[in-house]
């Protein structure tokens, strides 16, 4: 995962990147749900937001993770971890996230 590392950086000794990137954006619940100042909304436990990577059905924008973001509020998060890799592996990387790339 590639990008500024900010407190993630903190916790890499001990955890892998997700991990650390899961505590930080949500500590670990899975159902939090963050309404941002431009309408859009972080989801789930790496707190994906739908300007970009969900459906919200309500902006209809790109959608890059071809999910609805309500599928990144469930305690499976099979889905969330594979639209997590697909932002981390972008040319942000982990940049994408606040906590990461401060």
């Amino acid at each position: 995962w590639g990008g500024g590392w900010g407190d993630c950086y903190q916790c890499l000794p001990w955890k892998p990147q997700g991990v650390c990137l899961a505590f930080y954006e949500s500590h670990f619940d899975t159902a939090i749900v963050d309404h941002e100042a431009d309408g859009s909304t972080s989801n789930g436990i790496f707190q994906i937001n739908s300007h970009l990577w969900c459906e919200d059905y309500k902006h209809f924008q790109p959608n890059f993770c071809k999910m609805h973001c309500s599928d990144l509020l469930t305690s499976d998060i099979k889905d969330d971890i594979v639209c997590a890799m697909r932002i981390a592996q972008g040319p942000r990387g982990l940049g994408a996230w606040y906590h990461c790339s401060v």
